[in-house]
């Protein structure tokens, strides 16, 4: 995940340089800003080879080109890109437990699917990702691969740290209940507010049965 970086000339994701060969698989290239090349600059005849990657909202542009010959396929990028598999479209991201760059998915409760979903060169199998996910609702990714970057499945609800939410991490948040301690924190507080209430009891709820 590469997001909210500045520059002030060249690259404020990734500036390749020095006939850099750079490998840059299923990274979220996003909302950074440079004079040229907000998401990727290629310099020095640079030559990456980009790939199940989401390029978009990066300014003024998603790559910039001075010398070198980016090798770009199955990625979304902003205005297009020629290159296998490369589509141009508005990626859908929704925020999740870990960040805000989650994939609209329909079976994970958003009203549509990404056009990044299933869209990647290979399986998320082989690629070492059904262990991640883009989801919000944390399932791992299956099948062909989605493109951009894959969160790690965590238990948010886990309050004993097992690795599970289940009746115990139930047993602690409700022990722990009516908690509001900003000095010290709260056990069962699972949103950040220094509280326990029914704020962190829905998030529990929501991840029940998590393993991990």
């Amino acid at each position: 995940m590469i997001s909210g970086n500045t520059a002030q000339e060249f690259g404020g994701g990734i500036r390749c340089r020095a006939d850099s060969n750079l490998t840059i698989t299923n990274c979220t290239i996003t909302e950074n800003a440079a004079l040229h090349g907000g998401g990727v600059t290629c310099e020095d005849y640079s030559s990456p080879t980009i790939t199940n990657c989401i390029l978009w909202g990066d300014v003024p542009e998603e790559v910039y080109i001075e010398s070198g010959n980016p090798a770009v396929t199955y990625s979304d990028v902003q205005g297009g890109w020629p290159g296998e598999g490369n589509i141009d479209a508005d990626p859908l991201f929704v925020g999740g437990f870990l960040g805000d760059y989650y994939l609209s998915q329909t079976a994970a409760g958003q009203p549509v699917d990404s056009p990044c979903v299933n869209t990647g060169s290979d399986t998320a199998e082989n690629l070492g990702l059904d262990t991640r996910t883009t989801r919000t609702d944390q399932v791992g990714d299956a099948g062909i691969v989605d493109m951009g970057f894959h969160y790690p499945i965590e238990c948010v609800g886990d309050l004993d740290d097992d690795n599970d939410t289940d009746q115990a991490d139930l047993g602690i948040l409700l022990a722990d209940w009516g908690c509001d301690d900003p000095v010290n924190g709260c056990v069962g507080d699972l949103n950040g507010d220094d509280r326990t209430d029914q704020a962190d009891l829905g998030i529990l709820l929501a991840d029940w049965g998590c393993t991990n």
